[in-house]
């Protein structure tokens, strides 16, 4: 058995952003120039790309570096999605009468990966109806608000009929998100 050659990482090369800055990418590289080239890190870091939600393709290339036959250049080929969001539709549920549900939002705020959506519905029961009920909630998403840390405030309004009362209720939350364990 023979050891074969141990690259390095060279050169990131990041081709395809249109809208989006190229630190959101080279914030979630699992590798920098001059790490030992292996396969691990570049698996991992074409996930973190691809749990983005803002590439609707991620390919990686290894390329030989003209300088030093022991150095790989890294090519990051990315295709940035459609980042508005709108849908929208109506039903019917045996317990919430007929609805209306739609939901408006935008990915990639500011060219920096923060999102923003809102999103309502409004039904009419079937069998004690006093009013029609709804739900608006509007969220943002800001990632890495501090370092590796996401934060998501989120305000919710809300009007619904239980059997022995009704309510109005407006909530908020804000959350701070961070990966404690690697896998």
């Amino acid at each position: 058995v023979e050891e074969g050659v141990r690259y390095r990482v060279g050169r990131v090369k990041i081709e395809g952003l249109e809208r989006t800055n190229p630190f959101v990418v080279e914030r979630e590289l699992e590798f920098h120039e001059g790490d030992l080239l292996d396969d691990e890190p570049l698996a991992d870091t074409e996930a973190k790309l691809r749990k983005l939600g803002i590439f609707s393709s991620v390919g990686l290339e290894l390329e030989d570096n003209s300088e030093a036959p022991n150095i790989k250049d890294v090519k990051l080929r990315l295709q940035e999605t459609t980042p508005g969001i709108i849908g929208g539709g109506v039903g019917i549920r045996n317990d919430l009468g007929p609805r209306v549900f739609g939901e408006v939002g935008y990915l990639n705020l500011w060219r920096r990966n923060h999102s923003w959506s809102l999103s309502g519905n409004i039904n009419r029961r079937f069998e004690d109806f006093h009013f029609a009920e709804y739900q608006l909630r509007m969220e943002y998403s800001w990632p890495w608000f501090i370092e590796k840390v996401t934060f998501r405030p989120e305000l919710v309004q809300e009007s619904r009929q239980f059997r022995f009362f009704d309510a109005t209720t407006t909530t908020s939350a804000a959350t701070f998100e961070r990966q404690l364990l690697r896998k």
